[in-house]
Formats: C-alpha cells, structure tokens, sequence
C-alpha cells in the first residue's frame, strides 16, 4: 500500500467540495483510467515470479488446474451464528449412550431422489463445443433441482431460531461438488471401465456408497460390474470390517465385497521411540488380501465373457456375438507383478487416449453383426480397463501405490488432492485408472462429511458445530485428558466494596467465597473442549488475548478425520465385542494398527506439522515421510538431563503435550510454579470466561 501524503486543511477542504460537486452532479466524474494511481515498484520488492515471461503451455496449465477445483455451497452467516450459540450452550450429552456406535438412521435408509448428473446422449459427429452445452444446460437443470431437495431437507424457515436453540437441532448444509468438470472426470472413467472398483471407509461404509452413487452406476448400459472395496480395514480392526463386509453382501446381493490394506511400516521403524519420532511407512498389501481382490477381479471378467439372456436362445445371433472386453487376461502375471513391480517400456502396450474408447456408447452388452452375411465382429484386443472411484480420501491412490509395491501416484491426507483421472498399467493386458474423488449428493450433514475426512478442513467455515458433533460420539475432553476452563481458569471473585463484613456459617467473618467447583460437577459444551484445549496448547489470539478455539477445533478435528485417534462405526444389528470402545472411539490396546500412536490421552503434534502435506500420506492417518523429523519432545528430553530443576521438569511435562508453547504459555507455567496463578484483582486476559464472546 502506497505511503499516504500529508495535505493542508486547505487542500482538503477543496478536495471534498470537488467531491460533493460530483455526487451533486455539477462536474463530471474523473476518467478511471486517470484517476488510478500508477503501480511503483519499491527498490528491493520487485516481483521477480510475476516479472519472469510465461509462455502458453504453462498458462494453459494453471487454468485447466483451476478448472478443476472442487466447488461447495457456503452456508448462510445466520447458521453460523446459530452453530456457535448452541456449542456454546447446549451441554453435551454424558455418559455416551450405546446407540452412538452405530450410524445415523438417514445414512442407513437414505432417500433415492437425489441422484447423480448424468452426461447426455451424444453422437461421434457431434463438434466438441455442441457436447459441451448440452452437458452444461443439463448439468444446470439437475443442480437447481438439487439445491431445491437439500433446501427441503434442512427444512429452512420452518421452525423459530429460539425453538432451534432450545431443542438444540439444527440441520446443517450438506456439502456436494458443484463443478461440472470434476463430474467430467467421473463420467469419462466410467465410461471406459467395465469394471468399477467403488472403495468405500472401512470406518463408515454407507456414507461413502449413497443412493446417488448406487443408482447411477448402476443405471449405465451396458451394465457394469461392480466390486466394493473396504480400504482402512487395519485401522478399524478385523471385528469390525468383517462386520461392514457381512453388511454390504446383505445390503448390495450379488455385488463382491474384499477388504484391503494400503502400508505397512518399514523395516527398522519400530526401534524409534520418542516424541517427534515418526514411523515411516510404504506401500503394501497384504497376499491374502491381494489374492481375494484378483479373485474377485476374475469373477467379474468372467461375467463380463457371459453374452445377455436375450441372445441365448438365438443360436444365429449367439454365434455372431463378441464381449466387449478382452478375452484372454493372465491373471498370475497380476499377482507376480507386485514382485516385479519395474515395468520396461517395451513390455508395456502403446498407450491409447482414453477419450478414443467408449464401452457405454452402445445400449447393447457385447457387439453382433446386423444382416445374416455379414461377418463376425473382430476379437476385442485392448486392455481390460478397472476404474476406480469413491468419494475423496477413501485411498484410491494409496491402493494403487500398494497394487505396485511403491510409490506410482501422489497421495495425500488432503482431500481431493487427484484433479484429474490417471491410467496405469498393472500388466500389458490390464489397466487402471483412477478417478478424482467427488463429494457426492446425499442427506447427511457437513459436520459427518467433515468428520470421514472427505471435506478439506480448512476450509470448513463452522468449526463449533463440527466439535459439537464429534464430542456427542466421543469422550473428546477424555481423549485428550483435558480440564474444564471452570477449573482451570474461574472467575475472578470481586470482593465486597460493603464496610460490614457478611458472618459465614462457620462464624468467621470475611468476604463471601465461591464454593470450589469439582471435576464431576462440570457439565462439557463443545465450546469448552476446544477452550480448555487451546489453554493447554498455549494458543491464544493476538490482541484480546483469548483461547484461539478456531485453531483448537482445527488441531482436533485433524487428529479425528487423519485417524491419529481412532474410531469407527459399527453395523446395525451387531454387537461391539472389544471392551475398550466408548462411543466410537476406539481405545488403543497394544495393536500393531495404531500407527504409532496412544489413543488413551492422545496428545496432539506441532499443528502446522501435523497439518502439512509433506511426503506421500497413506490417506490412513500415517506418516510416510523420509528422515526423522524432530519435535519439541526431543529438546525437553535433552533438557531433562542436564538439569533435574523443578521448573525445568515443568517445562518438559508441558512440552510433552505437544505442540508448541507460545509465550503466554510459558509466563502461565511460572505463575503455576510459583502459586501466583492470578493476580488478586483477577485480571486474566486469557479467562476461558471470554471464549464465548469471542465465538
């Protein structure tokens, strides 16, 4: 911003008369162009990036990436309001009831009217700009009808703000993709794979398969075949995701359902110990499970080889007929292909444009000849295309990486990180292609979205809510060993300013005290989770000082959707065996899946570390950066034994819980130390008193 130039009160005086004569009308407005101030360059700022010359490909690059962003409907500033009063005030719901376990009844009997855009017929002399507005005008027809269904849903304006409050419902927006050109990439990817691979959350399976998604893979012709994939499996245990499995093969007959694991921990990794100690881990999958998703890969081939009931008591047609796919698929060499993952270019197919390929272009499941001389239909003879779709973070990419042994696409624990669909070969007769994951349109709130981690968080605008949400399935402020801001930081007792002392029931005579409040005694609001954690992690705002609870729900909620605190739902019908579950929380007993974490008091990392990309993320939760990654653990470790001080072994134990400590922090640990606390007048900047204000 330019520097401002003093002017007299002269000058200024004429400069609003002139201002007043435009708005009046008596003189003409200044020309734009004139009045905008030239852009001068400070020495020693240059913008060297903008400076440099960009030639067209790298201009065409960044806008065909912006194209493809994920697009989501903002929620209104009056629900955020309404969101941040009733985490305020709403207590949470404690001792967790039983049936948190399981999924919300509008995720188990969810409602068909909400489908999917479909990609309208087309013909091959059609111009690409004539297809192009024939899918934007229906694409445009079925998002108005389905912002008017979720609208309906949410049953706006049809109850009082104050009942809402008093009841403490509210229906949340439901978030879906609002961009065309990310439908696109689904559309093309189902358009040439016969068979789909729909990988669903071993964590919570019916929110990442809706009717949306059912009806229109389902719908397209010819048919597919469909295969689900339960990928996180170790991270919710085998009870579990055998239960899901059981579920799925009674929800969907006839559909194959095969569990997966994505990493493993590296050889070597389970001898570091420590904080700021990451494990490290690679792309693996299991034999047993590999085996049963080839298995279930060859079933689906084979059903794809079978011609149509039509044409089986027609022996004229039948012998003319031909799959669409290929005949012959060595599936051994898919099984020694994870041993020998480095392909030679030449052993490779020529790779052929996938727009060039159409299996769904024809209404009929195979190709016949039409005349009675005509000649049989040529053998198909290119590779059996797999797709692979699901919603973000369910780990597309990761099964790819753990189909190959290493690293072949890039995954992360950011949402949506795959823009555009990607082909691999696995071997010269197969190939796969991975579809972008896309928030599909269901009945289901944003705070459920956001919990299955298929939403980026940041830039969820209504962190209360989501808190609020998150505590009512789980013991947060057990989870994370917190103490309510009523213990921790009461409020000040303001003396009485009267000359005559009040004579208390023990006979003394004094200023009247307030009882002292018990752990048992607090009753929990989401507002006081995320203000008691930001007390604990020092975090406060910059200038009125209070518990930064936007960064507090941030740090929370990561920890839950990257699974560095487990959970799971179960199926209805089934009974948890394991003992330690609260809510759907699952408490860490020595499993080899736990990621190198404790569940039990887990303690979160640096924000910013946790919260960054860095390296190829499972999608799991883990970690699978290279080198060792220091922490703040490691220099209290150090300083534990150099000196054993008091106030040093209290630097370590609050160190120990993670994160940084800011200075705030450190002056409230030596008030702590030397029972100064607060000062008499109870001037505390930092009360947990003001979070509600602030929120």
């Amino acid at each position: 911003m330019p520097r401002r130039k003093p002017v007299s009160a002269k000058q200024r005086k004429a400069q609003l008369q002139e201002k007043r004569a435009i708005k009046r009308g008596d003189l003409p407005p200044p020309d734009p162009s004139t009045a905008r101030r030239p852009n001068k360059k400070r020495p020693g700022h240059a913008n060297v990036r903008n400076n440099l010359p960009r030639d067209s490909n790298e201009v065409d690059k960044v806008q065909a990436a912006r194209k493809l962003q994920s697009a989501f409907m903002k929620p209104s500033p009056s629900f955020l309001d309404l969101s941040k009063r009733i985490a305020a005030s709403r207590a949470l719901p404690r001792p967790l009831p039983q049936e948190v376990v399981y999924p919300p009844p509008e995720l188990m009997n969810p409602a068909s009217d909400l489908g999917c855009p479909r990609r309208p017929k087309w013909r091959f002399d059609m111009s690409k700009k004539e297809v192009e507005v024939n899918e934007e005008r229906q694409f445009e027809v079925w998002l108005k009808g389905a912002k008017t269904k979720i609208a309906e849903w949410r049953g706006i304006d049809l109850e009082s703000t104050e009942d809402r409050i008093a009841t403490g419902e509210i229906k949340s927006p439901s978030y879906f993709e609002l961009n065309l050109e990310v439908w696109r990439q689904l559309w093309r990817v189902t358009e040439v794979s016969p068979i789909l691979l729909v990988l669903l959350d071993s964590r919570c399976p019916p929110l990442h398969i809706p009717s949306s998604l059912y009806n229109h893979i389902c719908s397209l012709k010819p048919a597919r075949q469909i295969i689900f994939v339960l990928t996180k499996s170790g991270v919710v245990g085998n009870e579990c995701s055998l239960a899901w499995k059981a579920w799925l093969e009674t929800r969907f007959p006839g559909s194959q359902v095969i569990r997966t694991e994505s990493y493993r921990q590296k050889a070597g990794e389970e001898e570091r110990k420590g904080q700021g100690s990451r494990r490290r881990h690679e792309p693996f999958i299991e034999g047993d499970l590999l085996s049963s998703l080839v298995s279930a890969l060859r079933v689906a081939h084979e059903a794809l080889l079978e011609p149509p009931e039509r044409l089986k008591g027609h022996p004229e047609k039948l012998s003319r007929w031909q799959p669409r796919v290929r005949k012959a698929v060595d599936w051994d060499a898919v099984l020694r292909a994870r041993d020998n993952p480095a392909q030679t270019p030449a052993s490779l197919p020529e790779t052929v444009p996938i727009n060039d390929e159409h299996f769904g272009v024809a209404d009929d499941e195979g190709s016949e000849s039409s005349g009675s001389g005509a000649e049989p239909v040529a053998e198909v003879t290119a590779p059996l295309t797999i797709g692979l779709i699901g919603q973000p973070n369910v780990g597309k990419s990761s099964l790819l990486n753990a189909l190959f042994g290493e690293t072949r696409v890039k995954a992360s624990r950011t949402p949506g990180k795959t823009k555009h669909f990607q082909t691999l070969f696995w071997t010269p007769e197969i190939r796969l292609v991975d579809c972008p994951g896309l928030v599909l349109p269901n009945y289901v709130p944003m705070e459920l979205q956001a919990l299955c981690s298929i939403l980026p968080i940041s830039q969820i605008p209504s962190m209360p809510s989501c808190i609020r949400t998150l505590a009512s399935l789980m013991p947060l402020e057990e989870i994370f060993e917190l103490t309510h801001p009523s213990i921790t930081h009461p409020d000040p007792i303001v003396e009485d300013k009267r000359t005559w002392r009040v004579v208390q029931k023990d006979g003394s005579k004094g200023a009247t005290t307030r009882p002292q409040v018990e752990a048992a005694d607090v009753e929990w609001t989401a507002m006081d989770v995320m203000t008691a954690y930001a007390l604990r992690k020092g975090w406060v705002t910059a200038k009125a000082g209070r518990p930064d609870v936007n960064r507090a729900g941030n740090a929370i909620l990561r920890a839950v959707a990257e699974n560095r605190v487990r959970w799971a739902f179960w199926p209805p019908g089934s009974t948890p065996q394991r003992a330690q579950t609260q809510g759907i929380w699952i408490i860490d007993n020595g499993d080899p899946h736990n990621l190198g974490q404790s569940s039990k008091g887990y303690l979160l990392e640096d924000e910013d570390d946790a919260s960054s990309d860095g390296g190829h993320s499972d999608g799991d939760g883990s970690d699978s950066e290279d080198g060792h990654s220091s922490g703040p653990g490691e220099e209290a470790a150090s300083s534990d034994e150099e000196s054993e001080d008091h106030g040093e072994n209290m630097v370590k134990k609050r160190l120990n819980l993670g994160g940084t400590i800011s200075g705030f922090g450190l002056l409230a640990m030596d008030d702590a130390e030397s029972g100064s606390g607060f000062d008499d007048d109870g001037s505390d900047e930092a009360s947990g008193n003001d979070s509600s204000d602030e929120a």
